[in-house]
């Protein structure tokens, strides 16, 4: 399942601004996934939704019917990229921003991230989940992934992944720390989250630290945490939660990639804010 919005519905009196490339970063993720490296993912087996498309109606069908499908000893991966955000009215309830999501009225038209609990407790039957988050889970307002990061901007999704992180055979990996913004520019890979860009190249093979031709979930998380502060001037930093299976396959390739090859980072100029 993977979910990537960079354009929100516009409309009523506060507005969620816009993404540059989280759409981008999810097809890249998929296309991947659809590779022999990614597992040949078919079709009937993926479900891409994004912008207008990811709807809060869209997103829950895509929690609570399709990964009703695998079976126990599938995996399951699921990505998101987009903006999250605390109900202004509630600050305790953190959303996923859909398309069709109303900053002023969070509990009606956005998707709670209380209710993944529920996913992975009451509808995967599936042993192995693998789950990445490259969102900026800003207030959703601030263009913070797009931008410098903001004094209102904060991972605070990481707590609600937590809670499912630590059980079976799982990993979870987000794209920043809890006080950080996630940042996106055109310098990555011509356009991609820095996360994703990264997330990306590790699971092509630069992750690949024994050249075994097995990316495993330690071995991609230990490579982002390495690559993404070196690009960024060490503004984010890749969290995984605990309980990663460390051992967990996220990717299969050649054995002549060389140990952990980080890529030489620009300089790091965060991309104008939308603010």
């Amino acid at each position: 399942m993977v979910i990537g919005i960079s354009h929100y519905a516009k409309g009523g009196t506060e507005q969620i601004n816009d993404l540059q490339y989280a759409d981008r970063d999810a097809r890249s993720v998929l296309d991947f996934l659809k590779s022999p490296a990614g597992g040949g993912v078919t079709d009937e087996d993926s479900l891409l939704l994004l912008d207008q498309d990811a709807t809060t109606e869209s997103v829950r069908h895509a929690l609570f019917n399709f990964l009703t499908k695998p079976q126990e000893q599938d995996t399951v991966i699921i990505y998101i990229a987009g903006h999250g955000a605390p109900d202004p009215n509630d600050p305790r309830n953190i959303y996923f921003l859909t398309a069709d999501a109303k900053p002023d009225d969070m509990g009606a038209t956005a998707f709670p991230m209380f209710e993944l609990q529920d996913v992975f407790e009451r509808i995967l039957k599936a042993k192995r989940v693998i789950t990445f988050a490259d969102t900026c889970h800003s207030y959703g307002f601030t263009g913070a992934r797009a931008g410098a990061g903001s004094k209102r901007a904060n991972n605070l999704v990481n707590q609600y992944l937590q809670h499912y992180a630590s059980k079976g055979q799982r990993a979870v990996i987000t794209a920043s720390d809890i006080s950080e913004s996630s940042f996106e520019d055109a310098k990555w890979g011509d356009g991609h989250g820095v996360f994703t860009y990264f997330l990306l190249q590790g699971l092509q093979g630069k992750a690949d630290a024994n050249h075994d031709g097995v990316v495993t979930a330690g071995e991609l998380f230990n490579y982002v945490r390495q690559a993404v502060p070196q690009a960024t001037g060490g503004k984010q930093n890749p969290r995984a939660m605990v309980g990663i299976d460390n051992g967990l396959t996220v990717s299969t390739v050649p054995r002549t990639h060389a140990r952990n090859q980080i890529p030489a980072a620009p300089s790091f100029r965060p991309a104008p804010s939308s603010n």
